[in-house]
């Protein structure tokens, strides 16, 4: 089996199960977009990050400002590939237990797809459901854990979070972010 046959399987898992809950027929099922081999991977847990599997991204949404962001610190977009916990329009907040653990194999399958050396989980909740923890974003974000199969994790704030929180002063969220994605850049 080739990787697109893989991952039109990943689709059609995603697609099949009575987990997702859609709000009305235009809903989607969507994996993340970008370069499907990159060895930079960002997961968030915001679905306006992307509008759908084209790479789309709302005006003014959390995903084009942080495309931006990575833009301006040279990490170009095609060179990355952004994923969402949660395939679908829903919120990270409105899942039970079984619904994350459902979301988790399908997110753990979509990188053994990708296959990346490092993982930048967007916000403290991925960090969290991927290391099995429950460490504040100010203790972790910035910092390099080791993960499965020699994969490294570098948490930062998530996009929603700089987009409501627009502190440009040293130190501040959005500066902090900025050192991140330098050393990100570097680690590559």
């Amino acid at each position: 089996m080739d990787k697109q046959e893989l991952w039109e399987d990943l689709m059609f898992e995603i697609a099949s199960t009575n987990i997702i809950k859609f709000d009305n027929r235009e809903d989607k099922v969507f994996l993340g977009v970008g370069n499907k081999s990159a060895k930079l991977m960002f997961i968030g847990d915001d679905p306006n990050l992307y509008e759908n599997g084209e790479g789309e991204m709302k005006k003014e949404s959390s995903g084009e400002f942080f495309i931006k962001l990575c833009e301006l610190v040279g990490l170009n977009f095609k060179n990355i590939y952004l994923t969402n916990f949660i395939k679908c329009n829903a919120k990270l907040s409105e899942m039970n237990s079984s619904e994350i653990d459902f979301y988790k194999d399908i997110l753990q399958m979509e990188i053994a797809l990708v296959n990346p050396t490092v993982i930048i989980p967007l916000g403290k909740d991925v960090f969290n459901i991927l290391n099995e923890s429950d460490d504040r974003i100010e203790d972790i974000r910035g910092n390099s854990f080791e993960w499965h199969g020699n994969i490294k994790l570098i948490p930062i704030h998530a996009p929603s979070y700089l987009i409501k929180n627009d502190d440009k002063q040293k130190g501040g969220p959005r500066w902090l972010t900025w050192q991140d994605l330098k050393m990100i850049k570097g680690e590559l």
